[in-house]
């Protein structure tokens, strides 16, 4: 089977994007990683004149009610299995480091946590999710052909990476993250491909960690 044009410009701009977040030298940039891949992928999207908003899985769903409670329950379900089972076991193989700059608030005063979650909305859970499944996991599919096991398979890949982009975290960040990668994909996946779930579910989790964490529960 030949491989066609689409598919080698989707791996291209696929690298790029895993790039900006996995190459050390481009730290520097902060959260202005996921502002330029956002640039590539509406530069890829322009080339192939397709609507992100459908291909990415940013259709309004039939009913938020219905989709931010489902979302609540899988977010509380995600972080008790992954916080107390997961990462226990995880824990043990590998230490993680308790202070890691940057990523939590240097206080537990409630302002503080309050501006941390709004902040982990608008520049983790939305612009990780738009990348690393809205974008990441359908575009590896379509390089290997857009078949059931080649969604299995991206989605595996794309959760591995999304774990090593989160190095500065140790090797038991890299593999809690790619837990949780693994988590919000199946999420996306099995609702249709749509990412409002994941969006929520991601940013609900990161929230409870947060609060788990500065509170010490």
């Amino acid at each position: 089977m030949s491989i066609h044009r689409h598919q080698i410009i989707a791996f291209v701009f696929f690298a790029l994007v895993v790039t900006i977040y996995l190459v050390p030298f481009l730290n520097f940039l902060g959260p202005f990683k996921a502002l330029l891949a956002g640039l590539l992928i509406v530069q890829y999207y322009t080339m192939r004149e397709k609507s992100p908003v459908e291909e990415m899985g940013l259709k309004r769903p039939k009913s938020w009610i219905w989709t931010i409670a489902i979302a609540i329950v899988l977010a509380c379900s995600i972080f008790y299995i992954r916080a107390y089972f997961i990462e226990d076991w995880i824990y043990q193989l590998f230490p993680f480091p308790k202070n890691i700059e940057g990523v939590t608030p240097d206080t537990n005063e409630p302002t503080s946590i309050v501006g941390w979650i709004f902040l982990m909305l608008f520049f983790a859970a939305i612009p990780e999710e738009l990348v690393w499944r809205g974008f990441l996991i359908p575009q590896l599919a379509f390089v290997f052909g857009s078949k059931k096991w080649s969604w299995v398979v991206s989605l595996l890949l794309v959760s591995i990476l999304f774990g090593f982009a989160h190095s500065y975290q140790g090797p038991a960040g890299i593999a809690s993250t790619s837990v949780g990668g693994l988590a919000y994909g199946l999420v996306y996946y099995l609702d249709g491909k749509s990412l409002w779930k994941a969006i929520i579910v991601h940013w609900l989790v990161n929230s409870l960690s947060l609060i788990v964490e500065t509170q010490g529960w």
